[in-house]
């Protein structure tokens, strides 16, 4: 075969062996935890996030009984990503303005009249409840407890919080200490997830790209198999 032949069969061959790798690696030979679990848990001033595995398995199980409540953590990347995550983090409390806030779809006709008294209000804002917990805002100071924070443009951030009366999106900003700590869990979580990100670009890189590079590696050693031969016979 020329080498010219053997370019023509290159092209010819290319795009089937890279369908082959995509087939092979989203197929026959998934990438594990394509379903991620990330816990974040603070230690003193220090945030830690981990990977758990899949959200469903026993890892991430044993480390969720570490805390008595957790809560989501919802930030979209700065990327499309390439895998699914739920992201939580241990409970904490901090303050927050309150600057308004939205019943769910299914509160009673009043809830709307009630969380709008909280607008304007400064709050502690427990992110991580117990099943049982609930809202107290009568008294001072009023005390929100909430199973979410959402980052939002404009340093604004979004919780879902739940009351005797009414369950809602609360929004509020944040300073000193309590966006410090927003800030901190934010940046730990998405280091963290970047590691997992890259990863799975690498596996996908890996095997779509395998069997063309095992073809080009095979013709090599038979090109190289030729010239050798050919070297000992003219000799």
């Amino acid at each position: 075969m020329t080498f010219g032949q053997y370019q023509r069969l290159l092209l010819v061959v290319t795009i089937p062996l890279i369908l082959t790798g995509v087939l092979f690696g989203e197929v026959i030979n998934q990438y594990p935890y394509k379903f991620r679990a990330f816990l974040c848990e603070k230690i003193g001033t220090t945030e830690y996030c981990n990977h758990f595995g899949d959200f469903s398995g026993s890892a991430y199980e044993r480390e969720q009984k570490k805390s008595v409540a957790w809560f989501d953590v919802e930030d979209a990347p700065s990327k499309k990503p390439s895998m699914t995550y739920l992201a939580s983090a241990s409970q904490r409390a901090l303050q927050g303005r309150i600057t308004s806030a939205i019943p769910h779809d299914l509160n009673p006709p009043n809830a709307q009249a009630d969380m709008s008294q909280l607008v304007g209000r400064n709050a502690d804002i427990v992110l991580g409840m117990r099943p049982k917990e609930r809202s107290n805002v009568a008294g001072e100071p009023t005390v929100l407890r909430c199973n979410s924070v959402a980052y939002l443009p404009d340093g604004m951030f979004m919780s879902r919080c739940f009351d005797e009366k009414w369950d809602g999106r609360v929004f509020y900003t944040a300073s000193g200490d309590s966006l410090e700590m927003l800030q901190v869990l934010r940046k730990e979580l998405s280091q963290e997830i970047s590691v997992w990100e890259n990863d799975r670009v690498l596996y996908r890189a890996t095997t779509y790209s395998m069997f063309l590079v095992g073809f080009l590696l095979i013709s090599s050693v038979v090109w190289l198999c030729r010239r050798a031969f050919r070297f000992v016979k003219a000799g």
